[in-house]
């Protein structure tokens, strides 16, 4: 059991490691940041907008220094969230007082707040203060934000746990949400430090994530200040937080600047990626901002811009996040001949055809092709090799069987197995797109057919050419194509052990032509390979026994395997 003054003496020593030393005029804030990937944010539907804004100048314990413009990020970011094309939220809550920046009255705030959202809603929280990294009751480390009341001797309960917070977020109905965090999570020069804690810390941050791409919900976002193991700073001569100052030049007089795809609205990650590269610039590279986001369909966030252009907004998004060994990092997507950007990153696309490529930092093409992309549609770089398919030869290699009625047991007992080989010719593209045409040649047994007597079954080849026209399209990575066969069955003559006899109708050949419809439906593993199934059902007119009365026939067959497109 730790005693108190150990608790103090171990939370001032994390407050120490990892805020890098300040350049020149600017103040140390708080303690860590994040790292992660994402989507981007984009259109808000007709709802409520609501926002709990947070900032701490003032903390009743000496080891947490006091800061001088929390505060000032505080109400200068919910003074822009109310105007019409700031922001346009209905509800601004904002506690940037020593009397409601408790613990408590934080806590009471969210719970008050998370009682009256509806499904449709947008929520914000915000907060700009110190954050720390700290012990919880199991010895494991945790990241807190810091109210003006935390005690460092029991962060658990006086602090907010950021990974709570982050649980209570994605626990809230609001299809959209945003949380943004101007602090980090560890500090150099506030206090002294214990040598024996030090060298725990490199293990200690190695252990716990600021943000994380998993675990979030639809259409939620969390901006960081800083990267785990950076400082966020103050500046005086901005009067705000570096990582605020440029949010909020984002969300105003740069708005052109940061909305990178002119449809005059800003959403959270757009003003983000401004405020990060500003940041980054303005102290040196030393404060790293990041973000973890995950949009599906409609449900994204706008921070500022005309209120009825969010409504009016619908764009298709095209995103990859990822760095290093990450497969398209650092590849271009070009749209109708546009650069669009590098990854990482999201990009907004209009409804509609669109030529699509990726080329890789040589400029090799990497991706490269049309696909129909609809209105709030989200794809990532990995899906996008698949939308933009223009496969013009298929191939495949399938086994499966087929067989017919009871009379047709003479030809070949219960059924047969066999393996085919299809090719195939395909419209990419333009007014016949989807057609297809398609030529199989198949091959098989038919272990089932009976001896003379009866009694041990004897196998008999079966050959089959088909031909077939049909039209098909993937939606997503499932594939669906119909068409319409015609094919030629060879059986050849087959005699079965036993004496010399005349050729029974069990030994003698057959050829006869059947046709019917097909049904392809597969899955999409890759920009060339697919799982597809086909299932026909043929119709023919034929006479099985040999009794001198061909009668209408119908007889099927089922085949799964592998289709590559080229």
């Amino acid at each position: 059991m730790r005693t108190g003054s150990q608790l103090v003496l171990l939370a001032a020593a994390l407050l120490l490691v990892g805020c890098a030393h300040a350049p020149d005029g600017l103040t140390a804030r708080g303690f860590r940041q994040a790292a992660s990937t994402a989507d981007e944010l984009a259109a808000v539907l007709d709802s409520r907008r609501i926002a709990v804004i947070v900032g701490v100048d003032g903390y009743r314990h000496p080891a947490f220094p006091d800061l001088k413009f929390a505060s000032a990020d505080a109400g200068a970011i919910a003074d822009l969230l109310k105007t019409p094309d700031g922001g346009s939220f209905d509800e601004i809550v904002l506690l940037d007082s020593r009397e409601v920046t408790s613990r408590s009255a934080i806590l009471a705030r969210l719970k008050a707040t998370r009682a009256g959202l509806g499904r449709g809603d947008t929520f914000l929280f915000y907060f700009s203060g110190h954050g720390t990294l700290g012990l919880d009751a199991e010895g494991e480390p945790r990241l807190f934000l810091l109210p003006g009341d935390a005690d460092p001797g029991d962060l658990e309960h006086t602090a907010l746990d950021l990974e709570g917070l982050r649980e209570f977020l994605a626990s809230l109905p609001a299809q959209r949400k945003a949380l943004i965090i101007d602090a980090c999570f560890n500090g150099r020069g506030k206090s002294a430090i214990d040598p024996s804690v030090e060298a725990q810390m490199e293990e200690m941050v190695s252990r716990v994530a600021q943000s994380s791409v998993r675990g979030l919900a639809s259409g939620e976002a969390h901006l960081f200040a800083s990267t785990l193991g950076r400082p966020a700073f103050e500046d005086p001569d901005l009067g705000h937080g570096v990582y605020t100052h440029y949010l909020l030049q984002a969300m105003t007089w740069a708005r052109g600047t940061a909305d990178l795809d002119k449809n005059g609205l800003l959403t959270a990650w757009e003003a983000h990626d401004f405020a990060r590269t500003r940041t980054r610039e303005h102290t040196s590279g030393v404060q790293l901002a990041e973000a973890s986001l995950r949009v599906v369909g409609a449900n994204d966030l706008v921070l500022a811009g005309d209120p009825e252009a969010r409504q009016d907004r619908e764009h298709a998004l095209l995103f990859h996040y990822g760095s290093g060994p990450s497969r398209f990092a650092g590849h271009t997507l070009v749209v109708d001949g546009v650069a669009k950007g590098v990854f990482p990153g999201t990009f907004t696309v209009a409804p509609g055809s669109h030529h699509v490529e990726v080329r890789d930092p040589e400029g090799e093409l990497r991706i490269d092709g049309y696909t129909d992309l609809k209105a709030d549609q989200v794809v990532s770089a990995s899906e996008l090799g698949v939308l933009v398919r223009e496969d013009r030869i298929l191939t495949a290699v399938r086994f499966g069987g087929g067989g017919g009625p009871a009379a047709w047991a003479p030809l070949w007992g219960d059924g047969y197995m066999m393996v085919e080989v299809f090719g195939g010719l395909r419209v990419p593209r333009g007014l016949g797109k989807g057609f297809f045409g398609g030529v199989t040649v198949g091959a098989g047994v038919s272990p089932t057919r009976k001896d003379l007597d009866r009694l041990v079954e004897h196998g008999r080849g079966t050959f089959h050419l088909t031909g077939e026209l049909g039209w098909g399209r993937d939606i997503s990575r499932f594939r669906f194509r119909g068409a319409w066969q015609l094919r030629m069955t060879v059986l050849p003559v087959a005699p079965l052990p036993g004496p010399e006899h005349p050729l029974e109708s069990e030994e003698v050949g057959w050829i006869f032509a059947s046709t019917g419809p097909a049904l392809h439906l597969g899955f999409v593993v890759d920009r060339r390979l697919a799982i597809v199934g086909v299932g026909s059902v043929h119709f023919t007119h034929l006479d099985p026994s040999r009794t001198g009365s061909p009668t209408f026939q119908v007889f099927g067959s089922a085949t799964l395997g592998l289709e590559l497109g080229f």
